[in-house]
């Protein structure tokens, strides 16, 4: 191989190392902007007019999804990080267990939001008396 070659092989992993580090401090900025955003709703809603919901269950709602999002960004950054670095077999196991190891923490966020299962969620809205879709057309 020639030098030019090997140049630019280093930048371009110097370019995706970048790429992957400014992912993960997008998911550090994420967070931090949902948690100063749901304090200030959550201050706002005990100290002004109530809303419909509880406070403390938008509070927890509102980081759930931010926590969720920040979830997903963060498997992003692991594969591009493994598939442009280590082609290994543990790596690749790795890589797996930590996707596996999210997605739990996904859904035990999932369930802690919505206090059922996600395959009974359906069932939960429809005894209450409302479809999924009139759920969501409200939110």
């Amino acid at each position: 191989m020639s030098t030019e070659v090997v140049q630019a092989s280093h930048e371009i992993a110097a370019w995706i190392e970048l790429s992957v580090r400014l992912i993960e401090a997008l998911s550090v900025i994420i967070i931090t902007l949902a948690i100063l955003y749901a304090t200030y709703i959550f201050i706002r809603r005990i100290t002004g007019p109530k809303g419909t919901k509880d406070p403390i269950e938008e509070y927890k709602e509102r980081i759930g999804k931010a926590l969720l999002l920040v979830l997903e960004i963060l498997v992003a950054a692991d594969v591009i990080e493994t598939v442009a670095f280590s082609k290994t077999f543990e790596s690749v196991v790795l890589l797996g267990v930590l996707v596996i190891v999210r997605i739990l923490l996904g859904w035990s966020i999932l369930i802690e939001m919505e206090g059922t299962w996600p395959w009974k969620r359906r069932a939960q809205l429809e005894s209450k008396g409302r479809p999924e879709e009139e759920a969501s057309k409200k939110e």
